[in-house]
């Protein structure tokens, strides 16, 4: 898994950054963009547990997302379906969810794909 993760993001040169990124608002100060590899983190959810067989803290399924300061952070992850089981079989193709964090025992995370 971890060959796998080392590519799931990827930095991207702040230089490319232009409306397209922030249209009218204003344009942070600093900032580090990255671009997910969505192929490699679909396939990668598909080994995360069901919350109903462990807690997320529990979790041996471990995640790197970046965060505000362009770190990554490591996190322990479940799938957590939200959806109604009748919307979640007319939308398989979507998954959702959750961690705690490994670096930060504070953090969580949640996130549908």
């Amino acid at each position: 898994m971890l060959s796998a993760q080392q590519n799931l993001w990827s930095s991207v040169n702040e230089n490319i950054a232009n409306e397209q990124f922030f249209g009218t608002i204003n344009k942070p100060k600093s900032y580090k963009l990255f671009q997910l590899n969505v192929f490699v983190m679909m396939s990668e959810l598909e080994k995360a547990p069901s919350e109903k067989i462990v807690s997320s803290s529990h979790s041996s399924f471990i995640l790197s997302i970046p965060n505000a300061e362009g770190l990554l952070e490591r996190y322990r992850v479940v799938n957590a379906p939200v959806m109604d089981p009748a919307l979640s079989k007319k939308y398989s193709g979507i998954n959702s969810f959750a961690g705690t964090g490994i670096d930060h025992p504070n953090s969580v995370i949640r996130f549908s794909m």
